[in-house]
């Protein structure tokens, strides 16, 4: 093509989604080269689902492209891009709760038939982990169509060692000396009343009073950011088990606060259980974690290996609460080593994980096969 080509990026769910912070962020990492334009189509805050979804893909507003980017798990994103505009459509698959690859689906979850019809009929793929990658080759009859290219990374100018995180502290009156232990991101579980036993914070919970006696003279503080249906459980929890004063829940936060609150930690979580929905997953949070030059401790399954280098750019624990204690107290307790490793994690962040990075492996990868340059 002479002239430069039109990517045109829709997803209509709110901004506060991992998915939609991985679009914003390849549309800013693909809008820093000048042969290439994005016309980006994304939300603000929600105003209902279907009403979205409408927005999204009425055929007035969808952009006029060369080719589209979408989710795939957008319930009919790809057909209605196909339909409405006739261009070839790229779909990233960001998560799923089953194997749709292998398993029957029960009737009561349409939308898990939907998603598979969008791996099907797109004409590029883009799973974000190995998990999803092994589905989308069986759904498709082969691992023709599908790019090993997971579109997750991180804003290392938003998230850097160098933002500011003494006014959150203040704010939430962290002492001086108080060790931050951080848990950010959405808070599943919970049900429709909140049970305590079932949300996916639990572990950090369980695991804090022993944290506190284990890091002896020093004082900890446990701060979670977050919004979703398991946040009144994990309320509810702490309370139950009389840690109050331990613990600072801020509930949901626009994105563009996230950068202070990680910055106000001195060591980052992300604990998930070893099933299915979790090894499936890429996480957004390790990203910015890594970006902000964080100690992390995670759970050591999935993409997270990879993403911590096997345990070089972050500790991976257990499911168990007891190596997770250990892991926290070993950073609560050395300084030195938290520096260390959040060094090793805003590294490989720079390497592997910053949107320019990313971005231009989709110009070399992915946007040739679409609009045939």
């Amino acid at each position: 093509m002479s002239r430069a080509a039109v990517l045109g990026i829709c997803y209509p769910f709110p901004r506060h989604y991992a998915s939609s912070i991985l679009l914003e962020g390849l549309a800013r990492g693909l809008e820093a080269e000048g042969d290439l334009r994005v016309a980006a189509h994304l939300p603000g805050e929600p105003g209902g689902r279907l009403w979205l979804l409408g927005r999204v893909f009425d055929g007035r507003r969808a952009p006029s492209a060369d080719c589209y980017l979408t989710v795939i798990d957008v319930p009919l994103s790809v057909r209605l891009l196909r339909r409405l505009r006739g261009r070839p459509v790229a779909g990233v698959w960001y998560d799923a709760v089953r194997d749709i690859a292998r398993e029957r689906l029960p009737w009561r979850h349409p939308l898990e038939v939907v998603v598979r019809d969008n791996v099907a009929a797109a004409d590029l793929v883009l799973p974000v982990s190995a998990e999803l990658s092994r589905m989308a080759a069986e759904i498709r009859g082969g691992p023709r169509g599908v790019v090993d290219l997971a579109l997750v990374g991180a804003d290392l100018e938003r998230f850097h060692p160098g933002v500011d995180g003494a006014e959150v502290r203040a704010r939430h009156g962290i002492q001086p000396g108080e060790v931050v232990v951080a848990l950010v991101g959405r808070i599943g579980g919970g049900g429709t009343t909140g049970d305590a036993a079932n949300f996916s914070g639990r572990p950090l919970v369980r695991a804090a009073p022993a944290i506190v006696r284990g890091a002896g003279p020093i004082p900890v503080r446990f701060l979670v950011v977050g919004f979703g249906p398991g946040l009144a459980a994990l309320r509810a929890a702490v309370r139950e088990a009389g840690l109050e004063a331990c613990f600072v829940c801020t509930g949901g936060l626009p994105h563009e606060e996230v950068p202070a609150h990680v910055a106000a930690s001195d060591i980052c979580l992300d604990l998930l259980d070893d099933v299915f929905a979790a090894r499936a997953r890429n996480e957004t949070k390790i990203k910015e974690y890594m970006a902000a030059g964080k100690a992390i401790v995670a759970t050591g399954i999935g993409e997270i290996l990879f993403d911590l280098d096997g345990g070089r750019a972050g500790l991976c624990t257990r499911a168990d609460n007891g190596d997770l204690v250990e892991r926290v107290v070993e950073l609560v307790r050395d300084p030195a080593r938290r520096a260390a490793l959040g060094l090793a994690a805003r590294a490989r962040a720079q390497e592997r994980f910053a949107w320019p990075v990313l971005a231009r492996r989709f110009r070399r990868e992915v946007l040739p096969r679409l609009v045939g340059r």
